[in-house]
């Protein structure tokens, strides 16, 4: 894990126009990413992470398969045509939540720091990287 993701989870997040797209029900939804965070951060400086991580990890395999489902329907709709490599990113993360989450049930739990590590990468690698390869074109179809 990057120090960069360490130094980052070690604060508490507060929603800013850095990470809106300007689609509100995609801002909704990203919002929800920040709160998870803030949840576990939480979690973790009240150090109560374990005791947290299995229903952290429900939330987060929850969170991606919603989320990723709701950007795809309007790629879709839309034809976006980075539609594909943006598929291929979301069922990578899909893997990796589905992945943590079975073996906190097979070994009771799984490294924190995977956990913080997969959070930071959903907020930083996805929504403020390859989220933002679609917003000019879905403002260009009208979404706001």
């Amino acid at each position: 894990m990057e120090i960069v993701e360490i130094r980052l989870f070690m604060q508490h997040m507060e929603w800013s126009q850095k990470f809106s797209v300007g689609i509100k029900e995609f801002d909704d939804q990203h919002k929800h990413l920040i709160a998870m965070i803030n949840k576990f951060h939480d979690a973790f400086r009240e150090h109560r992470a374990l005791d947290m991580q299995k229903y952290i990890l429900k939330e987060i395999v929850n969170y991606v398969k919603t989320h990723f489902e709701t950007e795809e329907k309007y790629m879709r709709m839309f034809s976006f045509p980075g539609y594909d490599d943006h598929h291929d990113e979301h069922e990578k993360f899909i893997q990796k939540a589905v992945g943590l989450q079975m073996n906190s049930v097979a070994f009771g739990f799984v490294p924190t720091l995977e956990i913080v590590k997969l959070l930071m990468q959903l907020l930083e690698d996805h929504l403020l990287t390859v989220d933002m390869n679609y917003v000019d074109f879905f403002h260009e179809k009208g979404m706001k």
